[in-house]
């Protein structure tokens, strides 16, 4: 998390949004739903910002604030995006970073089967198609 070198650790859970938010193929790993692809990739909520390459992550620009109560949740001390939030920034700003996206939501579907937001994972993914 070091993209949003300007905040320690305790501002950046205290702002009113998150800045930088681990995300797409990385979040969905880190929820034990899928595999992750390519370079790490982080969410930012940046007006007029274009998606980004550096060496260390992909950097996918978000338009819209993530909510700390309903986008996000810590994994392992990161602030990660909760699986729905995940499929909503691969859908709507990372579909390259997947090969075949269906087939990779095909495979989040099954792996949600015996989890308890499998709702909201699968209301994702069809908004997502």
């Amino acid at each position: 998390m070091a993209a949003g070198g300007d905040l320690f650790p305790a501002e950046r859970l205290s702002t009113e949004w998150p800045d930088y938010v681990v995300t797409a193929t990385t979040a969905l790993a880190l929820h034990g739903l899928a595999e992750a692809v390519s370079l790490p990739q982080l969410a930012v909520i940046k007006t007029n910002f274009t998606r980004e390459r550096w060496s260390t992550a992909e950097v996918l620009g978000l338009e819209r604030p993530l909510s700390w109560a309903t986008d996000v949740t810590m994994r392992r001390g990161l602030p990660v995006a909760t699986p729905a939030s995940a499929i909503n920034a691969l859908s709507t700003v990372g579909r390259d970073l997947v090969d075949d996206f269906a087939t990779y939501l095909d495979g989040v579907a099954a792996a949600a089967d015996a989890r308890r937001d499998r709702e909201s994972i699968l209301t994702a993914i069809a908004s997502a198609t």
